[in-house]
């Protein structure tokens, strides 16, 4: 379900109840798994996969590989990463934008 105020376009795939909320933009080729929340405040572009029981806001994700159950909510950039299942990335104030992941399964980083 897309909800109003957000954007998709390109090639989109969204499995059973994700929800892609208000100030979001989806730019496909994108799949998204099932019981996603996506955003607000939130950018999915293209060559991105995300797993079931995702939560992506107030962050940007483009050409990576998000697995089940992984959470961000960091307010920056993340491109060209893997992030394990149930990793978390949240926002914290040392980390230049601009960042490459690959996080292994149950990973918490704060950045």
């Amino acid at each position: 379900m897309v909800e109003d105020g957000a954007t998709v376009y390109g090639k989109v795939r969204a499995g059973k109840d994700t929800l892609i909320h208000g100030r979001t933009t989806v730019r496909g080729p994108v799949i998204f798994g099932e019981h996603c929340q996506i955003g607000p405040n939130a950018y999915i572009g293209p060559y991105t996969s995300i797993g079931n029981d995702v939560t992506i806001r107030n962050s940007e994700v483009e050409n990576s590989i998000i697995m089940d159950g992984a959470h961000i909510e960091c307010g920056k950039r993340i491109v060209d990463s893997l992030i394990g299942m149930r990793a978390k990335v949240v926002s914290s104030d040392n980390v230049p934008k601009g960042l490459k992941l690959i996080l292994g399964d149950l990973t918490y980083i704060g950045i």
